[in-house]
């Protein structure tokens, strides 16, 4: 159980730099290239989940899995993203949360299940042993 605990929150201080990592590409493509909200957000997203598969590849989870797994880090990270969006609609929608109560508990949802996407599918390990 040790060993999970650890991996857990490696997991998190990646998940964490990598979103700063996200809105720092965001701000360099909207604010000096001009790029369009949209699809910064996109190559910010992008840019995030590449940086965080191969820092979780040799820290985290220290498991050597092929690059090409890279392509199910990003299915994870969607999928994530859905439980998130899902999450932060009913707190604000249905339970009437304030938004920015709604969305913290829509991230620590969405860390659960990344970690335990990416434990399972991407890395093929047990996330909680």
């Amino acid at each position: 159980m040790q060993k999970t605990h650890v991996q857990f929150f490696k997991y998190q201080a990646v998940s964490f730099g990598t979103f700063l990592a996200d809105l720092a590409v965001i701000a360099l493509l909207m604010f000096v290239f001009n790029v369009n909200y949209l699809v910064a957000t996109v190559l910010g997203f992008l840019t995030a989940v590449a940086i965080s598969f191969f820092v979780n590849r040799l820290w985290s989870f220290r498991k050597w899995v092929h690059t090409g797994r890279v392509a199910i880090s990003l299915f994870v990270g969607l999928g994530t993203l859905c439980v998130v969006v899902f999450v932060t609609y009913v707190g604000v929608s249905q339970i009437q949360l304030p938004y920015i109560e709604a969305r913290i508990a829509a991230a620590l949802i969405g860390a659960v299940v990344s970690y335990i996407g990416d434990a399972l599918f991407t890395f093929e390990v047990k996330p909680f042993e």
